[in-house]
């Protein structure tokens, strides 16, 4: 007999994660509408598998150091960028998605100047020059499939 639970039935404590298996794409979809925008859990999605994470105070703490720091050096060496923050990055036909913690488009910020959506089947070209900061748990296969070199995540830290 299946079961059938709703997201909002779902308690994740800080540090810790969810992981639901054999989940098709449209079903993602559906899980992305129903958690919302305004959220502080983050979630990475490959191949079928999505991972809810609820990050810590402490990381929460850090990625706003960190993001602060990249801004202020961007500024001081008088460097253009877009800040897209924790934007969900997916793409159907690479059957993937991930929300970085911070995103920063510095060489085609002018491209992505105004979006309120990434689409990486539209702007994959120019997501190869972001630089997303602490991923999640699939982070390497996740930004591979998504056209990220895996040298874009500045802090491969655990939550």
């Amino acid at each position: 007999m299946a079961v059938t639970l709703l997201l909002q039935q779902l308690t994740i404590p800080p540090g810790q994660r969810l992981l639901i298996n054999n989940l098709k794409w449209a079903e993602f979809e559906s899980v992305l509408e129903e958690l919302g925008e305004h959220r502080s859990s983050r979630i990475a999605y490959d191949r079928g598998t999505l991972e809810i994470r609820m990050p810590t105070p402490k990381h929460e703490v850090d990625k706003e150091l960190l993001g602060d720091v990249v801004k202020i050096l961007l500024d001081e060496l008088e460097i253009d960028c877009e800040c897209f923050g924790s934007t969900t990055f997916k793409g159907e036909s690479m059957e993937s998605g991930i929300e970085p913690d911070q995103c920063f488009y510095i060489q085609n910020h002018a491209q992505m100047r105004g979006k309120r959506r990434v689409d990486l089947n539209v702007d994959r070209k120019f997501g190869s020059q972001a630089s997303p900061f602490k991923g999640i748990k699939k982070e390497y296969s996740v930004f591979q499939a998504s056209g990220f070199p895996a040298e874009c995540c500045a802090n491969r830290q655990r939550y």
